[in-house]
């Protein structure tokens, strides 16, 4: 009887505590362009520089069995990232922000294609946790950067 009021008791203390969430941001574009069309644009791993206009430099390594890219931005900030899904089937990869200027920190983000033959969905969307500055402020660079790659996406298409 005690092991069940103890497990009650740890329970209901794990339920009362406030659970710390990720922060997220997701953003998607319809484009009128089909999806293969779309997915040939967003390129290769290290082609985000062609669409993504603050990145300026972009060169690919390998670390740990994953390919690694390091982004320099316009205004001299640096990027690591590692790519750690790609899907060319399901139009998809997935990145993982290993170090960069942001105030933030366990940044993963995914970008995915979907569409009909005339019409595509590109969807960029992330979990992150706020560090050193306001969620909210963060949440709006990430939203910015996003809207940044879409208006560069829709003018290289």
């Amino acid at each position: 009887m005690r092991l069940i009021t103890l497990v009650a008791a740890v329970s209901a203390a794990c339920l009362a505590a406030p659970l710390a969430q990720a922060a997220s941001v997701s953003k998607k574009l319809e484009i009128a362009a089909a999806p293969d069309k779309v997915w040939a644009a967003i390129g290769g791993f290290c082609d985000i520089g062609s669409w993504l206009t603050i990145v300026v430099k972009c060169e690919i390594t390998e670390a740990d069995g994953k390919k690694v890219r390091t982004l320099t931005t316009g205004d001299g900030g640096i990027l690591v990232e590692s790519l750690e899904r790609w899907d060319d089937d399901g139009m998809s990869y997935t990145y993982r922000i290993q170090s960069s200027p942001l105030p933030m920190e366990n940044y993963i983000s995914t970008i995915k294609v979907s569409g009909n033959s005339e019409t595509s969905t590109v969807e960029w969307s992330s979990s992150f946790d706020p560090k050193g500055a306001p969620e909210a402020d963060v949440v709006k660079t990430i939203s910015g950067i996003y809207q940044v790659g879409f208006d560069g996406l829709k003018k290289k298409l």
